[in-house]
Order: structure tokens, then sequence, then C-alpha cells
């Protein structure tokens, strides 16, 4: 998943807020006095308010700076306001400041933001993680436990991991991994939901797609074990649409289809996963079959003949030879 390249990130937004309420004194400036008001919070990353946030106000047009503290509650309200474009910018020591621009003229009445801030040693973390050694050192551990099917192990690593680097919620992944493989699957389950909220909430639109289809698969999966191959189908359509090129999901997806009585819906999935691995022969029998469920004794004949051209010594090419010979 794709990570702010910044220690310091601009963020530059449209706002579409709703009604609030502010209250602050303005300077001597005629001009610039109004009747409009802004208000809002600001928050951590676990959505808790952060106080003593210095927020800036500033406008395009007008040589005009006022300051407010944000409240212990992450308040801040500024109030008197002309309409215009403005330009707030939300500091503290600790914290990756944030400016917000947008043009008070194409709000609601009295705009209510709520402002989100990342702790440096956060984004320092997400941004140089493959340079801090302690951290990577802990991860491969628990990497190398996992390999070696010692998932107590890996899970205990994991976890701690996280206990100290709350932010980073990709470790969800491997706590569900790991608790998928202890079969605790709805706690896995509960884990890669979490993950799949907070890469929705983080991510532009188009970025880490692939992280959310390998969490559609693991949950997919679960269902699976668990025989409960309409979710399980289900899940793995979601991955599929995400991530168009795993041929081995299309190819679960068609067996999925085709083992709940539905082979004529398996059967573009069973080509989809041919035209990415045309050597996939078992695809070629289970296409054929579907084809020949379906009354395409034509097509039928044609897949049965390719898997035999690729398996001509397999025990199931002399199955299909005969099959051949019997729709002729």
């Amino acid at each position: 998943m794709k990570k702010s390249a910044y220690l310091f990130p601009i963020v530059l937004l449209l706002l579409n807020c709703i009604p609030g309420t502010v209250n602050i004194l303005w300077g001597d400036s005629e001009e610039i006095r109004g009747t409009e008001r802004i208000s809002g919070k600001v928050l951590d990353i676990e959505g808790l308010p952060i106080q003593d946030i210095r927020v800036t106000l500033e406008y395009e047009k007008y040589a005009y700076t006022s300051t407010v503290i944000s409240d212990k509650e992450g308040g801040w309200f500024f109030n008197n306001l002309h309409r215009g474009i403005l330009r707030l910018t939300f500091e503290k020591n600790g914290y990756a400041p944030t400016i917000l621009q947008f043009d008070l003229k194409l709000q609601e009445y009295h705009p209510k933001i709520t402002v989100e801030m990342k702790k440096i040693e956060d984004l320092n973390l997400i941004k140089n993680w493959k340079e801090n050694t302690g951290f990577k050192t802990e991860l491969n551990k628990a990497a190398d436990f996992f390999r070696d099917a010692k998932y107590e192990e890996a899970l205990a690593v994991f976890l701690d991991l996280r206990d100290q680097y709350p932010s980073l919620y990709e470790l969800g992944m491997n706590i569900g991994d790991c608790l998928t493989e202890l079969q605790r699957y709805d706690e896995a389950i509960k884990e890669y939901e979490q993950v799949s909220d907070a890469l929705m909430k983080n991510n532009k639109e188009g970025e880490g797609k692939s992280d959310l289809a390998r969490l559609y698969a693991s949950i997919g999966n679960i269902h699976m074990r668990r025989n409960n191959l309409a979710d399980a189908g289900e899940y793995f359509k979601k991955s599929l649409e995400l991530n168009g090129n795993d041929y081995k999901l299309a190819f679960e997806v068609a067996e999925i289809l085709f083992l709940t009585g539905k082979p004529s819906e398996a059967i573009s999935f069973y080509r989809k996963a041919l035209t990415l691995k045309p050597d996939l022969t078992k695809a070629y029998i289970q296409l054929g079959y579907c084809l020949l469920d379906g009354g395409d004794v034509q097509g039928a004949m044609e897949n049965f003949t390719k898997f035999i051209e690729l398996e001509p010594d397999s025990t199931d090419s002399i199955t299909l030879k005969e099959l051949i010979h019997s729709l002729q």
C-alpha cells in the first residue's frame, strides 16, 4: 500500500462541511469583519482529541492572520468571518503539520471541520521502517516463525510490534494470518476487516487495491475452511475484481461455482484462469464439463482435446478419449 513519502505532508482539500458554531475576537480591520463562523476538532489517527494544536487562519485576499489553540476536546473555532478563500494551518510539536484551503463561499452555513493529524514518529516509521533495524529484526523473526509453522510464536511477535507501533495497521494482516492457521477464525476475520476499513479510510481512490484483494482472498479462504462455499465464492470474486491477474483465484472461484451447482457461471472464471495461465491443465477438463452441461458439445470436446495434448500420458486423458469418442 502506498504511504506518504513526506515527513511533513501538505494536504489541500475542498471541504464539504456541516453546520457548527464558533467564537473568536477579530482585529481592527473592518473590511474583513463578517458574520460567518467555522469550527471543528483535531483528532489523532486513533480518533482521540489532540489538545494545544495551534490553528492559524489566513485569507488569500486579505493580509490578516488569526490564531487559536485547540482545547482538551480538540475543539477550535473562529468567529466574525468574511466569505472568501481561507487557509487553515494546524501545527504542534511532534505532529506533522496539516494545511486545509477552501472557499468559504462554497460551504454550508457555519461549517464544522474535523482534521486528523499524525505523529512524526509514526510517519518516520512508515517512511523508514526498512532502515529501522530493531523493527526489521523483529519482523523477520516473526516471518521465520510463521514459515516454520510456529504460529503462536509468530503471533506473539506481531502483537508486540503492533503494541509498539499502533499506527501500522497493516500488521493486522499478519496477525490475521497467524490466527487463521491457529483456527481462530472469528478473530482472524475481525483483524482482516479492521485492516480493510483502515485501507479504505487512509488511501486515495485507486490505491491499496492489491492489499484489499489479499484481505478479501484471506477471508474467502477462512470460509473455504469452514466449508461455507457460497461466502467463500463472494469474497474470492471481490478479490478478483481488485486483482484480475491472479489465475489461482480465478480458478478457485470457478471451482466453487462448479461445486455449488453453478457450472454456467463457472465458465467465465475457468476461461479467465486459462487466459492468465494457458498450461493450467485441470481447468480444461473442468471447463469442458461445464460446457457439456450447457449443451456445447463441440466446445467441451475442444477443451478435452487440449488437455489430452498437454498431458497425453495421464489417466485422465484415457477417460477423456473415451468420452470424446462417445460424443462424436
